[in-house]
């Protein structure tokens, strides 16, 4: 039987011009911390460590046991990449977090950035060994978009795992269920979006 090459012509034309989402991808390098055994590949960093005490999954994550208000002012304690964006596309990021004050109360902050403007600011968040996840979202104005976290945390550690950012529309990439909604404020104080308790709950020895 055969097929008019019409009807071949008119499902080309149709095709072409349909709109397909692009499929979400992880677009941070080594969110985990596991690259190469646990190691900073795809990060500039200061003041930051691999550690291997109460990752949020995996076996590693980044700490800081940075003291004074020059971590985040100066930065001290910083860790950043740059990221490949498109520009007017949104982006989910999701990043976990805990608390480490063995110590007793002390002033913390976990600051992440992008584009250099701080989209979470969370400031004297109480002591707890478990993770949070932070879920926001961001709209990139250039090619390529900086993300970095600077933290402080003068009693004992601050714990960061599992950095994701990917295109918002609701694949799940980065743990998102659906659409993540944009701040109408960049800045996001507590907890964030969203937050949801971790899992992991081993101590966290405080090195000499």
């Amino acid at each position: 039987m055969k097929v008019s090459t019409r009807k071949y012509a008119c499902l080309a034309a149709l095709l072409a011009g349909m709109s397909f989402p692009a499929l979400a991808t992880n677009i941070t390098f080594n969110g985990s911390f596991e690259d190469g055994g646990g190691d900073f590949s795809g990060w500039t960093h200061g003041g930051w460590v691999i550690d291997n005490g109460l990752p949020q999954s995996g076996i590693f994550e980044a700490v800081t046991f940075c003291g004074g208000p020059t971590c985040i002012s100066n930065p001290d304690a910083f860790m950043s990449q740059n990221l490949t964006t498109v520009i007017g596309t949104t982006y989910a990021l999701s990043f976990w977090y805990s608390n480490e004050l063995a110590g007793g109360p002390g002033s913390n902050e976990l600051q992440a950035l992008v584009g250099g403007v701080p989209l979470v600011d969370l400031i004297n968040k109480p002591a707890d060994t478990t993770y949070r996840q932070i879920l926001v979202a961001f709209t990139a104005t250039t090619i390529t978009t900086s993300l970095e976290f600077r933290g402080r945390s003068d009693q004992d550690f601050l714990l960061v795992d599992n950095v994701c950012v990917d295109v918002n529309n609701g694949a799940g990439v980065c743990g998102v269920a659906s659409t993540v909604p944009e701040p109408s404020s960049l800045l996001i104080t507590g907890t964030g979006a969203l937050a949801l308790l971790g899992f992991r709950r081993r101590r966290l020895k405080k090195r000499s």
